[in-house]
């Protein structure tokens, strides 16, 4: 498992933060039941969609989906910014 992570180059390591947030916005929007049902444990999707309903959760996953996005961006950016060229 680690010769993969050595495969990839190191400016390019903040873009799998930017994935993982897509992954979350796209299924929020496609409404996915895998990221918005959890284990019934308080303080997951599970609780927010059964306590405040569904859509509350779906909005609440896509924003911080969005956010996970701008921040592995942002941390692209700056990375590649003061990486010797």
């Amino acid at each position: 498992m680690e010769d993969i992570w050595k495969k990839i180059p190191k400016e390019y390591a903040p873009l799998i933060v930017v994935a993982c947030g897509l992954l979350f916005l796209i299924g929020a929007i496609r409404d996915w039941d895998w990221v918005l049902e959890g284990d019934g444990r308080i303080f997951n999707m599970a609780w927010v969609s059964n306590t405040f309903g569904r859509r509350v959760a779906r909005i609440l996953v896509g924003i911080s989906g969005a956010v996970i996005m701008i921040l592995g961006l942002l941390y692209f950016w700056l990375w590649n910014k003061h990486l010797p060229k």
